[in-house]
């Protein structure tokens, strides 16, 4: 998907990647689709926002993904999630794990 669709990056590719002989590698694109937000999850959560409250703002119809691993997560989220069900957003929010505050091998 990567190949393809392309990571965003306003600047685009600056470096050649590693992994540019493979299948599916590394690809930045001033077009591309795919927001990266790393472990920044705050700032991941208002790139969610925005992509899922485009089609009342700017009338583009996105459909975002946010992705954590465990309800974990999903507690220093929480108050984000809440504001954008009162912005009435459209996306996905996708929990891992359900029932536990940590996994193996964390805190």
């Amino acid at each position: 998907m990567f190949r393809q669709i392309g990571i965003y990056n306003p600047k685009g590719q600056l470096y050649t990647p590693v992994d540019k002989d493979q299948v599916m590698y590394y690809r930045e694109d001033k077009a591309g689709q795919i927001l990266q937000e790393g472990i920044n999850e705050a700032g991941g959560m208002a790139s969610w926002i925005a992509a899922a409250t485009s089609y009342s703002t700017s009338n583009r119809i996105m459909i975002p993904f946010y992705v954590y691993y465990s309800m974990f997560g999903f507690q220093r989220i929480g108050d984000l999630a809440w504001a954008a069900g009162d912005m009435q957003a459209r996306g996905f929010l996708l929990g891992g794990t359900s029932g536990r505050t940590t996994l193996n091998g964390e805190g």
